[in-house]
């Protein structure tokens, strides 16, 4: 099970915004590691971690297809933008929709962003520097909750996801824990296209 879900799951309030029927979080969410190399004798059959790096790149391309679809069903400004945000977080061992899920809650995705350019995450209260582009916020905030910046890691290290958003924005905002989860739990459950034969599109 994920680090951050092992203490997180429990603390989950559905927030009823969209009148859909939710179901148990994060359902086989749970984000395994790689798989050990296995050198096969047979010259003709793929390895074994050819075959892992080719299903986590299906992964992650269906999880970006979730969040863009979602953000796109909403005309979200940051829809395009789904697999920085899904590699962002998978990168620092976070929940995958959770950085795409945090911009909604903070600027709905872009509509309200902070002046600062590019600031889809209330980065400092919007009172920082410009990032230099969408990817350079997306990967600032998901190396900061995940406490793999020095200069801040002692505000997130060892923390569960709850407390990590709580030390991100609860503060200021009581219902943003909830909000935030519940909106991941959404992104989860997006529909994607498929094609004919059943498979991701």
């Amino acid at each position: 099970m994920h680090k951050y879900f092992k203490n997180s799951l429990q603390s989950l309030v559905a927030f009823p915004v969209i009148a859909t029927a939710l179901v148990s979080p994060f359902s086989g969410a749970t984000l395994g590691s790689p798989t050990a190399a296995v050198i096969s004798p047979d010259s003709n059959r793929p390895l074994t971690s050819e075959v892992t790096v080719n299903q986590q790149s299906d992964d992650l391309d269906a999880k970006a297809q979730k969040i863009d679809a979602y953000f796109a069903e909403h005309n979200f400004p940051l829809a395009g933008h789904g697999k920085e945000l899904a590699a962002a977080a998978e990168k620092n061992d976070l929940p995958w929709p959770l950085i795409a899920s945090m911009s909604v809650i903070e600027s709905t995705a872009g509509v309200h962003a902070c002046p600062e350019k590019y600031n889809v995450f209330g980065w400092n209260s919007c009172h920082g520097d410009d990032f230099t582009s969408y990817d350079d916020a997306i990967n600032t905030v998901a190396e900061t909750i995940s406490a793999n910046r020095p200069e801040t890691a002692a505000y997130y290290e060892g923390k569960t996801l709850p407390e990590i958003l709580e030390e991100y924005n609860g503060r200021a905002n009581p219902d943003y824990v909830k909000n935030t989860m519940w909106v991941m739990n959404q992104i989860e459950q997006q529909p994607i296209a498929t094609t004919s034969s059943g498979t991701n599109a």
